[in-house]
Order: structure tokens, then C-alpha cells, then sequence
């Protein structure tokens, strides 16, 4: 009872199997985050770097233990609002997301730490918890222009499925909604509050 209200409170659903073992390859990397007491940098196995990839890390080695957690690109299927931050080419998503990918980033045991707390109850594909703010605290960072891109070539990916045509209880779909408001609002307070 408690996974299936705590996926209803983060409108959450079933995760494929591909979706669970994409969520354990990255909860055993912030693992090893931890167990080495330093910043890593994660990379899925379809990306290609920028010309200047090494340099970018050069930058973000510097500045990462003030940062915390960076990704160096996002799925850009959709617009997202950003705003810049105090770092030069580092970006702060400031909307409420459903997931933007986790191509490739960095971050440190504190942070991986963090996510490893938010991930008692794998309810949610990995990078929809990664980008979820209110459920870890943890800032939504990314690096522009990006340092990585996704290889055009490689397969298409099977961690995702398509949208389940089975139908939903109304008491379900009311909760998914409520939820989903609860998240507009709370990233639309969450924007204001950094502004002013």
C-alpha cells in the first residue's frame, strides 16, 4: 500500500524491465560514488563528446564540489525553461520535468547520496527521480553549450515502452492529475522564491 500511494502522490508508474535495470546501473554508480568519496562523471554507452569535452570537465572539476550535480546534456524532444546561474554555461532547469534523460553527468557522493535516498521505492524511471527537486533537494543543472550529444547511429533505445493502452480507474487518473498540479505548483512557487 505504501509503493502505491507514493506512486500515486509522485505520478508514478510501472516500470519495464529495461526501465529497472537502466534505474540499477545508475543506483549502483552513486553507490560507487560514495564508496570512492569523489566526484564521478556517468556516461551512457550512445553518446559521442563534444570537440570540447575534456576541457568542459576541466571546468566543472574545479566547480563541482559547489555544484553538486550537473548533467552535460538533456533530451531536447521538448522545450525546457532554463535559467542561468552564477557559473558560466550552467544552466538551472526550473520546471517541473518527466524525465530528460540521463545520457550523461556528474555528480558527488553528497548528491549520490541524496539520490540514493529518494530511490527507496523505484516507482519512477531513474531520471524522472533525478529531476524531481522537491523529492531530494538536489538543483536540476545542466551544461551549455552540451559536452555530449546522442549518437544518431546507435540502436534506438528499449529501456522505454509505449503508453500502456489499458484503461485507468477514475480514482487513479484523479490522483495522477492532483499530483501533477501539485508538481506545477510547487515548481511554479519554487521559481518564484529563487527570483525574488
Amino acid at each position: 500500500m505504501s509503493a502505491c500511494f507514493y506512486a500515486l502522490k509522485y505520478e508514478a508508474r510501472v516500470l519495464s524491465a529495461g526501465e529497472l535495470g537502466a534505474y540499477a546501473s545508475h543506483y549502483s554508480l552513486w553507490q560507487k560514488c560514495i564508496q570512492l568519496d569523489e566526484p564521478i562523471v556517468i556516461l551512457e554507452d550512445d553518446i559521442y563528446l563534444e570537440p570540447y569535452f575534456f576541457e568542459s570537465l576541466d571546468f566543472l572539476q574545479e566547480h563541482i564540489a559547489k555544484i553538486g550535480y550537473i548533467r552535460l546534456s538533456h533530451n531536447t524532444h521538448h522545450k525546457i525553461c532554463k535559467r542561468p546561474t552564477k557559473f558560466p554555461h550552467i544552466f538551472e532547469v526550473v520546471q517541473f520535468t518527466l524525465g530528460i534523460g540521463t545520457m550523461g553527468y556528474c555528480l558527488t557522493p553528497k548528491v549520490a547520496h541524496k539520490f540514493i535516498q529518494a530511490s527507496q521505492k523505484w516507482v519512477m524511471p531513474v531520471d524522472w527521480v533525478m529531476d524531481n527537486h522537491c523529492l531530494h533537494g538536489v538543483r536540476n543543472l545542466v551544461f551549455e553549450p552540451f559536452i555530449i550529444g546522442e549518437n544518431e547511429q546507435a540502436m534506438q533505445s528499449s529501456i522505454d515502452r509505449p503508453p500502456s493502452t489499458q484503461k485507468v480507474s477514475p480514482l487513479v487518473w484523479l490522483c495522477n492529475k492532483i499530483a501533477h498540479f501539485r508538481f506545477e505548483l510547487y515548481f511554479w512557487s519554487y521559481a518564484k522564491m529563487r527570483v525574488s
